[in-house]
């Protein structure tokens, strides 16, 4: 058997496969609110927060006591930290804390990428907010700020100018810089023409498999309207630049084994790597990539973080795939389209994760917030655009007051 441990907090995504595995005994380290994800068979660790290293480190202690860990899987962007510093402490295989840190750490990560010669957007650290202004000044108006480590846009602010500034230190959305407790990068920000993200399996430092999609809407443009993106066509000129790109910053960032999820701007100038993260992405991505070329990434993940050799052999359906993150407004749920209307729309291959009646939506600035995802294919990448405006006047959310849980 192989003993893993699972690191995780909201990806609900590997759970089942992990837990149904034949192969590998698996226990848990979470939050007391996810705990009940997990079958009643299967040993669930209680911390208060994922992400201190130290509370991780001291709970896993104890727990080798008892039961041995082979090896460590983290789903989500929170898990990457303490999976890579566990295994660098414990002594086990995969993927260490320095390179963890590399695709977690945006900082870390754009002076690597960028000593590697690959296009990225001119970054400077930023030790507290009031540093701001003179960094911005140095690297150019307007800019972009959040912390180095975090993920859905949370925390993330584009300022326009020094009145921009001053206006967000005045707003409650300053709160979250203050008080994170990481450092925070300022990056110049560009005019993008489109936003595509790139997801891969690498084995043995060989990218095995790379799926290409494209934005539907930036994440930081996105809330509150039909998000998502689709994957491009077989013969899209941009496949291959984006493709390439991918694995510069895999060989860059020094990751042997996993799965990645890595951003790309196009610009005026040209393409730029905004991020890459080495865990599937969210929003119905790994979804989407299995619906067009037949590659779990989810069981991907699985494979290559207890020593196994991943099953990435693409079989292309031929069309175009499209996730479309259905927009969410905070408060409670009073109505929402039934899954079996959106399901009946032409083209509908799924509907996942849809909000029920009753449920409350926080009031948060994420792009991780959404009422449910749609999956649709499309014959060519034309038909796109009318196929996302087909569900959108389909889709309705009602929603009344109500405190964010």
């Amino acid at each position: 058997m192989i003993d893993t441990l699972l690191i995780n907090t909201v990806s609900t995504d590997p759970i089942e496969s992990l837990e149904t595995d034949p192969e590998i005994r698996l226990t848990v380290l979470t939050h007391p609110e996810y705990a009940h994800h997990y079958r009643p068979d299967t040993p669930v660790l209680l911390v208060d927060d994922v992400t201190d290293l130290h509370q991780v480190r001291n709970t896993v202690v104890e727990l080798i006591r008892t039961r041995p860990i082979d090896h460590v899987v983290a789903p989500s962007e929170r898990g990457l930290q303490p999976a890579g510093y566990l295994r660098s402490f414990l002594g086990l295989p995969g993927t260490g804390y320095d390179t963890a840190n590399r695709f977690s750490n945006k900082y870390a990560m754009k002076r690597a990428l960028a000593a590697a010669g690959l296009p990225v957007a001119p970054f400077a650290p930023l030790g507290s907010l009031a540093d701001l202004p003179r960094r911005a000044t140095e690297l150019g108006w307007p800019v972009v700020v959040k912390p180095v480590i975090g993920a859905a846009a949370r925390d993330t602010h584009v300022l326009a100018d020094p009145a921009a500034f001053t206006e967000l230190l005045s707003s409650p959305h300053a709160a979250g810089l203050r008080d994170c407790r990481y450092p925070l990068i300022l990056e110049r920000f560009v005019d993008v023409e489109a936003e595509f993200h790139c997801d891969g399996v690498v084995s043995d430092g060989v990218v095995r498999f790379a799926s290409v999609s494209r934005y539907v809407l930036p994440p930081l443009v996105r809330r509150g309207r039909i998000a998502g993106s689709y994957t491009l066509p077989a013969d899209s000129p941009e496949l291959a630049p984006i493709a390439e790109l991918h694995r510069a910053a895999v060989v860059a960032l020094g990751l042997r084994d996993g799965v990645t999820h890595l951003e790309v701007l196009r610009t005026g100038a040209g393409f730029l790597i905004g991020e890459i993260s080495a865990r599937p992405g969210a929003g119905g991505i790994g979804e989407m990539v299995r619906l067009r070329h037949g590659v779990d990434l989810w069981q991907a993940l699985i494979d290559v973080s207890v020593g196994r050799e991943p099953a990435c052999t693409s079989t292309d359906s031929g069309d175009v795939v499209i996730a479309c993150m259905l927009p969410a407004r905070p408060g409670r749920v009073e109505y929402v389209t039934p899954a079996a209307a959106l399901a009946a729309l032409p083209g509908v291959v799924g509907v996942r994760g849809l909000v029920e009646p009753g449920a409350v939506v926080p009031d948060e600035s994420s792009s991780g917030i959404y009422a449910g995802v749609v999956f649709l294919r499309a014959p060519t990448e034309a038909a796109v655009p009318a196929k996302i405006a087909a569900l959108e006047r389909a889709f309705t959310l009602n929603v009344s007051p109500a405190k964010a849980a």
